[in-house]
C-alpha cells in the first residue's frame, strides 16, 4: 500500500501561511456530507490534532495568530502525489495540553449558516443563476451550476434568516444538490435519485470493500404532502406597521412581501413615499413640496429607519402579498397492515404550482431509495474509472477519486447490487487514507 499523509495549509491573520504535514499531524479526520435533494444542507467538518513542538500557540495570544474563518486548504499525499481534498474555515481551536493544538474547521456551508440573509421576493419566474447570485452575494466563494440546471426558473419568497437556509430553499425548489467536498467552490448539481436515474459513475465490487458491509432498510415513506406557495398582491391598502418608537434606529421586518406606499409619523412628518432610488425617500406634504431623506433603507422584506426625536406613532402602509397555499400529495399503494408514515413539507416557499409536480416526483423517487449501505473502501491507487491505461497500469479507480454526490453501483455480499448515491464519507487521513462511505439507494440488476 502506498505511503500516505495529510498536508494542511492555513492562512493566518497577517495573510502569511503555515503548513503542517506528515508526522506534524497527529490526527486528521474529515466528515463530508451532502443531501441528494437538498432536504437539508449538511455541514462538512474537519478535525485536526497538531504536534506543536515549540508551543507556538496559546489561547492567551493577544495577536490572534489563529482566528475564526481563516482558510485551511487540505491535501493528502498518496505515494508521492498530492491530492486536494477541500477548502475549510477555522471554526474553533484550543490547546488541550503541552505541544498539542486542536483545530475544528467547517466547509462553506458552515460559514453561511452564521451569515445573515435579509430575505427576498421574486414575483415573476427568474433564472436560477440570477437567484443564486442574490442569495450568495457577498460570500467569498464562487459556485458552479450544472448545465442541466441552466434553464430552471423559480419564483416566490424567502424569509429573513441565514444564507444556508436561503440556499437550501433555492436548491430544494430547483431539484438540485449542493456538493462542497474536494473543491474550493460550491458545486450545484442536478439532484441524483437512484430510483429514477438509471446510470452510475463507479462500480464498487465486493472485494473493493472490507468485510464489514452492513446494509439497512429505512422506514417506508407511505405518502408525501407538499405545500405550494403562490403570492398575490391584495387590492386593499393596509397598515403593515404601527408603533410608538423612541429615538433610535429600527429594522422593521415583514412576514410577507409588501409594496410599501407611505411612512408617516415621528420620522417623516407625513411624507408620502413615491420613490426609493439611491436610498432616499421622495415625498410630498400637502402636495406643495418634495423633500428627500437619507435616514432609512428599504430591504427585500424590511425597512430600516431612524427616529431622531420623540414625536408620536410611526405608521407604515402598503399592499401586502397574500400567500395562497395548496397541497400536492402522493401516496404509495399499500396493503392494510403497513404503518402510515407521511412526510409533510409546508414551508418550501419557492415551490409554486408551476414546479410542485416536479419537486414532488423527486421527493417520491428519493424516499423510495430505502437501502442504506455503509462500506470501508480498500485503499487503491490507479486511474479513474473509465480512463484505464491498458498494458501500462491498473484499470479501475483510485480511492481518492470516490466522492460524495456520485452515483455508484455496489455489489453486496448477499448477491444483489445497489444503485445508490454517496451521501456521506468519513476520511481518516493519518491512518492510511481509510475512507468509509454511506450510500443510499435501491436494489438493481447490476
Amino acid at each position: 500500500m502506498a505511503n500516505t499523509y495529510p498536508k494542511i495549509v492555513i492562512t493566518l491573520s497577517d495573510d502569511s501561511t503555515l503548513t503542517w504535514q506528515d508526522t506534524e499531524v497527529i490526527e486528521a479526520d474529515v466528515v463530508e456530507e451532502m443531501h441528494p435533494i437538498s432536504a437539508i444542507l449538511p455541514i462538512s467538518v474537519l478535525n485536526l490534532k497538531i504536534y506543536d513542538a515549540d508551543n507556538d500557540f496559546s489561547i492567551f495570544d493577544e495577536n490572534e495568530t489563529l482566528a475564526e474563518r481563516q482558510t485551511i486548504m487540505l491535501y493528502e499525499n498518496i505515494g508521492g502525489t498530492e491530492h486536494f481534498l477541500g477548502k475549510y474555515y477555522l471554526d474553533d481551536w484550543n490547546v488541550p495540553d503541552e505541544q498539542t493544538l486542536q483545530l475544528r474547521a467547517v466547509d462553506i456551508i458552515g460559514v453561511i449558516d452564521t451569515t445573515d440573509f435579509d430575505g427576498y421576493f421574486w414575483d415573476t419566474l427568474t433564472d436560477l443563476e440570477d437567484i443564486l447570485d442574490i442569495v450568495l452575494a457577498g460570500i467569498d466563494v464562487t459556485y458552479d451550476l450544472a448545465a442541466t440546471l441552466q434553464d430552471v426558473q423559480l419564483k416566490g419568497y424567502i424569509k429573513q434568516g441565514s444564507v444556508r437556509e436561503a440556499l437550501h430553499q433555492v436548491c430544494f425548489a430547483a431539484s438540485a444538490a449542493v456538493v462542497t467536498a474536494r473543491s474550493e467552490n460550491i458545486e450545484i448539481i442536478e439532484a441524483p435519485t437512484p430510483y429514477s436515474d438509471a446510470w452510475h459513475q463507479l462500480d464498487i465490487g465486493v472485494n473493493d470493500k472490507f468485510m464489514d458491509q452492513p446494509t439497512k432498510l429505512k422506514p417506508l415513506v407511505t405518502g408525501i404532502v407538499l405545500v405550494s406557495h403562490t403570492y398575490e398582491r391584495k387590492e386593499d391598502l393596509e397598515t403593515v406597521y404601527e408603533d410608538d418608537l423612541e429615538p433610535g434606529t429600527y429594522k422593521i421586518i415583514f412576514d410577507n412581501p409588501v409594496d410599501v406606499t407611505s411612512i408617516s409619523g415621528a420620522l417623516y412628518n407625513d411624507y408620502v413615499v413615491i420613490g426609493t432610488e439611491d436610498g432616499a425617500a421622495i415625498g410630498t406634504e400637502d402636495g406643495l413640496m418634495i423633500a428627500a431623506y437619507a435616514d432609512y433603507a428599504f430591504g427585500p422584506n424590511s425597512i430600516t429607519l431612524t427616529v431622531p426625536e420623540p414625536g408620536g406613532t410611526v405608521t407604515i402602509e402598503g399592499y401586502v402579498y397574500r400567500d395562497n397555499k395548496r397541497e400536492h400529495s402522493f401516496s404509495e399503494d399499500l396493503v392494510s397492515f403497513v404503518k402510515e408514515n407521511v412526510l409533510k413539507i409546508p414551508d418550501a416557499t419557492l415551490v409554486g404550482t408551476q414546479n410542485a409536480a416536479t419537486v414532488l416526483a423527486r421527493l417520491r423517487d428519493y424516499y423510495r431509495g430505502r437501502y442504506t449501505h455503509e462500506m470501508k473502501l480498500v485503499p487503491m491507487t490507479g486511474d479513474l474509472y473509465g480512463e484505464g491505461v491498458y498494458g501500462e497500469g491498473v484499470y479501475g479507480w483510485s480511492t481518492v477519486g470516490v466522492r460524495i454526490g456520485q452515483m455508484v453501483s455496489i455489489a453486496s455480499l448477499q448477491g444483489p447490487y445497489m444503485r445508490a448515491v454517496l451521501e456521506k464519507s468519513n476520511l481518516n487521513l493519518t491512518g492510511g487514507f481509510l475512507v468509509t462511505m454511506t450510500a443510499v439507494g435501491v436494489k438493481s440488476s447490476s
